[in-house]
């Protein structure tokens, strides 16, 4: 993607072994819960406007989490946010958790699970009454050998919780 489009930069990866160590812990109804996620991208996005900063937690699904195992992690996601923690580690306010389904065997397979992830995420921010954080989160279903940078960042295949219409990860026209 950066190749083709030289106004996309990566600037920091992180991996989840990167991220575990360090990680941030939080008590919740759940019991103690931590926040690691599969990858951290901290993406710019030059316009001409000036420069967008992307800090893309990225969440891979591959359909093992069952409700309250995705619930409890849609609200450490939240508190790490709103801690503090987040802006410490990464230096930056600007958070989207991509959650990225890749559970089925195919489109539909990936569709369902996306679909009850998304429920989920509604389910819990309305729960811990952070409904405004939904923007925050991004779900896509998608079969990883099928899908280009384009599909992946740039092109409308995300579903914000509450929402109806499909955005980008990031926006770069």
């Amino acid at each position: 993607l950066c190749k083709e489009n030289p106004d996309i930069n990566v600037q920091e990866i992180y991996t989840e072994t990167e991220l575990s160590r360090g990680h941030f812990f939080l008590k919740t109804e759940y019991g103690k819960v931590s926040v690691i996620s599969d990858l951290w991208i901290h993406l710019t996005v030059t316009h001409p406007e000036g420069v967008d900063d992307y800090g893309i937690v990225v969440e891979l699904d591959r359909g093992t989490e069952e409700e309250n195992d995705w619930r409890r992690k849609v609200h450490a996601i939240v508190e790490w946010h709103l801690s503090g923690e987040y802006d410490e580690r990464f230096g930056m306010q600007p958070i989207v958790v991509a959650v990225i389904v890749t559970a089925g065997k195919d489109n539909e397979g990936n569709l369902k699970r996306a679909q009850k992830i998304l429920k989920w995420t509604e389910a819990e921010l309305t729960k811990i009454d952070q409904e405004h954080y939904a923007s925050v989160f991004r779900i896509c279903p998608l079969v990883p050998e099928e899908t280009t940078p384009e599909e992946l960042y740039v092109n409308k295949n995300y579903r914000v919780p509450f929402r109806k219409e499909t955005v980008s990860l990031i926006d770069y026209a």
